[in-house]
């Protein structure tokens, strides 16, 4: 794996540059670590990285331009921000982030959001979801989907970084989503299957989201609950 560290302040650099090396050690994984001083410099590399942890804040360029210049060449680099105040860390999701640290970086949770991304570089085969709309153009990982609800004459894809929306229906997403896990409960709601924890008489639980299963849909639901899961409910 190739990763780059884009951050001005030489002492977090390092460090964070050897707690990077410290979870490859532990984890077994092979990691190539470079570093940047600003996000001019990362953008002018020719090497390309699976892994970037990226600070937000930045004399000239800072992160957040960084990130969306290196959106438009690479879809499925993980991103990691790394910020000092937690309100920056929102803006990540407009880049398609994986996640963020807050200053100073704990190991700890270094280590949980490098392994997190090891996990969706390993499916990272599965092409992103393009959602465009009004705020721009967003790539969404179909494994993050959690379900996806028709909003006045559009469309509000929720995931596990948050929600984005898309100027389309949510037939059109049900046709992109065709075949990999997702079932259309209700006529405003498409969920994937696999982020169902539980079923009540009347919703699909996923997590702090009550998604409401229609009558008429709930047999078929379940049938598709079953083959997903590989077993009967």
């Amino acid at each position: 794996m190739r990763l780059a560290i884009v951050e001005d302040e030489a002492e977090i650099r390092a460090s964070i540059a050897q707690s990077v090396r410290a979870w490859a050690e532990k984890s077994g994984a092979g990691v190539e670590v470079s570093a940047f001083e600003n996000g001019s410099a990362f953008l002018e590399s020719p090497t390309s990285f699976d892994i970037v942890l990226m600070d937000i804040q930045m004399p000239g360029m800072d992160g957040l331009t960084c990130a969306r210049l290196l959106r438009e060449k690479d879809e499925k680099v993980q991103l990691i921000f790394i910020t000092a105040m937690i309100q920056y860390a929102i803006q990540g999701y407009k880049v398609n982030a994986l996640d963020y640290l807050l200053k100073p970086v704990d190991p700890n949770e270094l280590d949980r959001a490098l392994t997190r991304a090891v996990e969706h570089l390993s499916t990272s085969s599965e092409p992103p979801l393009t959602l465009r709309s009004a705020q721009g153009i967003s790539y969404v990982a179909v494994a993050d989907i959690l379900f996806a609800e028709a909003v006045d004459h559009a469309v509000m894809v929720h995931t596990l970084q948050g929600a984005y929306p898309a100027s389309m229906t949510l037939k059109q997403v049900e046709s992109l989503l065709a075949g990999k896990g997702f079932f259309r409960c209700h006529a405003a709601y498409l969920v994937n299957l696999k982020k169902v924890e539980r079923i009540t008489a009347s919703d699909a639980v996923i997590g702090a989201w009550n998604v409401p299963v229609s009558k008429h849909r709930r047999r078929e639901f379940l049938q598709a609950m079953a083959g997903d899961w590989g077993k009967a409910l």
